[in-house]
């Protein structure tokens, strides 16, 4: 077969396709097709000139070895400054160049003044695309006549698609996935996010917090105010930044607060095991042993699950002053930075020695306590099968209804769990001052333990029952002074 009787790739047009059902040469070439059918199509007027449009999809900086040196036509790191003179400097009426969000701080010093940017989120991560997109030739003016390009106005949205590229490429931010998903979810596409920044006034973050508030689950049920306060802090803090950058005068959401909703008297807004429920656990056979144990652990030390996953051995002492050490939560900072020593409660010390006597992993000093199946650490959706849910849409009854628990109690339940025994002293010899209970949960406030720390309806009955019957006053004797 000739060369010219060989199919070509679909996109560069240069190599020949071996594959009958292929249609690209290599992923480079699929995914710039990909990517310009969907973020980077031109809709030109009836009306106006045929217009030359260019797309670069290059291996974004530092990592074409990693995912390209296999390919066929791979010729090392792509210098993304001479690509961008192309770009720019060539006989085109627009262009565009993708990249990622950590490749964004390097990328966007290379570009020319005016440059746009769109962001999308591909496969769970923000990409964007770069470039000088919609340039027209005005009708009647003849197809060579030098255009000049209106300056971009940014928007709260392309705002936020640089101000979440420079918070995820510092590291300062724990999560940015969440962070991007709250946008995606429940800012980008509103009128907020539509808006010139400089044009963005108090009035228009309180029209969204209003519709934030109306806003429905697809059940049915209203947001809650906490996802609502999630979302407002991120489009706060987003201004917030635009201000000390001097994008715009001042920050228009100061001020302003998440509407409180009107409690309603039926519901409890904490849920905590209670005494009858904590011993089922303890005693439970119809668990497996280290999941038991697992779950006494966090009973018996209020440890968070990011905190649990990322114990080690070398954290736990359970000899002489018996104490966990906090480092880390997950592959993080603990949650208030600060690395404590928290005492153990005897039965949290004696669940520590059971599962060194299980030996059922590795107990080098390195050593993940709580391990997954795999040996790995547990990512942040592992309960550790603690709750009841649908896995590959089959229902998996959780490990609590083997203790008989089968209302809903999340595992972040069982930090609850430890607060109330302390100050209640049903755990200790007596009740532990609101001031250590903060010190072993952990809280950046009194204000924080003092609503983890509520009394349980049934201890308080037990004390009233137990308290000492006053005697009954005697009856006043009322004398006739005329007698």
């Amino acid at each position: 077969m000739t060369l010219d009787a060989m199919r070509l790739c679909g996109w560069c047009r240069a190599v020949p396709l071996l594959d009958a059902r292929a249609r690209f040469c290599g992923r480079r070439c699929r995914q710039s097709a990909w990517r310009l059918r969907e973020r980077a199509a031109l809709d030109p007027s009836p009306t106006s000139a045929p217009q030359r449009f260019a797309y670069a999809d290059p291996p974004y900086p530092t990592l074409a070895a990693r995912y390209y040196a296999d390919e066929p036509t791979y010729a090392g790191e792509v210098d993304h400054g001479a690509l961008l003179a192309r770009l720019t400097t060539g006989d085109y009426d627009g262009w565009a160049l993708s990249t990622s969000a950590r490749a964004l701080r390097l990328v966007l010093p290379l570009c020319p003044g005016r440059v746009r940017i769109g962001a999308g989120v591909q496969r769970d991560a923000l990409v964007f695309s770069l470039g000088a997109f919609g340039v027209e030739v005005s009708p009647g003016a003849p197809p060579d006549a030098p255009v000049p390009s209106a300056p971009a106005v940014e928007t709260l949205t392309t705002w936020a698609a640089v101000w979440m590229g420079r918070r995820t490429s510092t590291g300062a931010v724990r999560w940015p996935r969440d962070d991007r998903y709250r946008w995606e979810k429940h800012i980008a596409g509103s009128p907020l996010a539509a808006l010139p920044l400089v044009d963005i006034r108090p009035r228009d973050v309180r029209a969204w917090l209003d519709g934030m508030m109306g806003k429905r689950k697809a059940g049915g049920a209203p947001l809650s105010r906490q996802t609502i306060t999630h979302a407002f802090n991120l489009v706060r803090k987003a201004l917030a930044d635009a201000a000390a950058d001097e994008r715009i005068p001042s920050n228009p959401a100061a001020g302003l607060t998440v509407p409180k909703r009107a409690k309603k008297r039926d519901t409890d807004p904490w849920t905590h095991l209670t005494a009858e429920e904590v011993r089922a656990v303890e005693a439970c056979e119809a668990m497996p042993e280290h999941l038991r144990l697992l779950f006494v652990v966090a009973i018996y030390t209020g440890l968070r699950a990011g905190e649990l996953w990322a114990r080690r051995w070398a954290d736990v002492v359970t000899d002489g002053t018996a104490c966990v050490t906090v480092r880390a939560s997950h592959k993080n900072a603990p949650k208030n930075g600060k690395v404590q020593r928290v005492p153990l409660l005897p039965a949290a010390r004696a669940a520590f020695e059971a599962l060194r006597a299980l030996g059922a992993g590795d107990l080098d000093g390195e050593a993940l306590v709580f391990p997954s199946v795999t040996g790995r650490q547990r990512p942040r959706s592992d309960d550790a099968g603690w709750s009841s849910r649908k896995r590959r849409k089959v229902f998996v009854a959780g490990l609590q209804e083997r203790a008989g628990i089968t209302r809903r109690v999340r595992f972040h339940d069982l930090r609850h769990t430890f607060a109330s025994p302390l100050v209640m002293g049903t755990w200790t010899t007596a009740a532990l001052p609101l001031a250590e209970v903060r010190s072993m949960m952990r809280h950046g406030s009194i204000a924080m333990t003092e609503r983890y720390a509520h009394l349980g309806p049934e201890h308080l009955h037990a004390r009233i029952a137990a308290a000492p019957t006053a005697p009954a006053a005697p009856l006043p004797v009322v004398t006739n002074r005329h007698d």
